[in-house]
């Protein structure tokens, strides 16, 4: 059983193509949940120049698909905003389970310019002992940060070039999580 909660970068430097791939990657995650006997439940924050909760925790997975249908892209990069509404909603959703393994997957394509800053919100997720994997897309991310991020809380970083590879590290982290794909 696992709550996860998705992080989601819809910056300015996300317009065009990379939003494409972004919704695409997001696409094929939630149809490999959709596709498995597990009882995981999603949650969606989001970040530009500011964070938001977009999708409170559900079981419903083609909400989750359809906030992010609706992304666009612009503005400055709060990647902590966007951690901090995940963190917060493993633990204060209505549908969230304290029994549950708690999972976020922050992805970014660029470098956090506002506050607060990851660093200051990762001990808040240690502390609740959240796993937070990372994606960087792109030659502009963060990848060193990143990194940091995913070995403080036990989790694992993945880099992504292009759309297909993005595609391929939300199937990765998928069967990391020990979901199962259906073929």
């Amino acid at each position: 059983v696992r709550d996860i909660a998705l992080v989601l970068d819809r910056s300015g430097s996300m317009r065009g193509q990379k939003l494409r791939d972004l919704k695409s990657a997001v696409q094929v995650f939630i149809s490999i949940l959709q596709d498995t006997s597990s009882d995981e439940r999603v949650s969606l924050s989001s970040y530009a120049t500011s964070g938001s909760k977009d999708v409170n925790m559900t079981s419903n997975l083609a909400s989750i698909t359809a906030a992010v249908n609706r992304y666009g892209a612009n503005g400055f990069t709060a990647i902590g905003q966007g951690l901090n509404f995940a963190t917060n909603s493993l633990e204060s959703d209505s549908l969230a389970r304290p029994f549950a393994e708690k999972t976020i997957i922050l992805m970014t394509d660029g470098i956090e310019n506002r506050t607060p800053f990851v660093g200051s919100v990762v001990p808040t997720a240690q502390r609740r002992n959240h796993t937070i994997y990372t994606i960087t897309f792109g030659q502009g991310a963060d990848q060193r940060l990143m990194r940091q991020v995913a070995s403080d809380t036990g989790g694992l970083h993945f880099h992504a070039d292009n759309g297909a590879q993005l595609r391929q590290v939300f199937l990765d982290i998928a069967q990391t999580l020990a979901i199962t794909t259906i073929e």
